[in-house]
């Protein structure tokens, strides 16, 4: 019997059309602290229907790599220090995401989003910190 050694999940691509399905609690595994997984649906086409997913530290700053990757969903070059965010309010906007190849090589991960529109992916309550800091919005 022959078979097809194919990649797992969404194959790599960029300007993927998606629709954030869910923002779920990731457990902690093997070298990894508790994470959040976000699932994304490909909403146009040729891979239309297909799930990609990223999984971002549960500790948020401005600068790491979690930080950054809600940044974008937001719209936002950068978190303003101490806001409260509800990721919540991202689930059912549409984006425009570049899909890549897993760092290990196992599978792929949406590596960045933009927001499709303001109308589709409303920016979701972002909470200034006391004093307003100086942020526009």
């Amino acid at each position: 019997m022959k078979v097809t050694v194919s990649a797992s999940g969404h194959p790599a691509a960029n300007n993927v059309r998606v629709r954030c399905l869910s923002i779920d609690a990731a457990e902690a595994q093997a070298g990894f602290s508790e994470g959040i997984r976000f699932t994304f649906e490909t909403i146009a086409g040729e891979h239309k229907g297909t799930k990609s997913y990223r999984t971002i530290s549960a500790k948020i700053t401005p600068s790491n790599a979690a930080g950054q990757f809600v940044a974008q969903a937001l719209g936002l070059e950068t978190l303003p220090l101490n806001a409260d965010v509800d990721l919540d309010e991202l689930i059912g906007g549409t984006f425009v995401a570049n899909i890549v190849q897993s760092p290990k090589g196992a599978g792929t991960r949406v590596e960045s989003l933009t927001p499709l529109t303001a109308a589709a992916a409303p920016r979701p309550a972002v909470a200034r910190p006391e004093g307003g800091g100086g942020v526009p919005f």
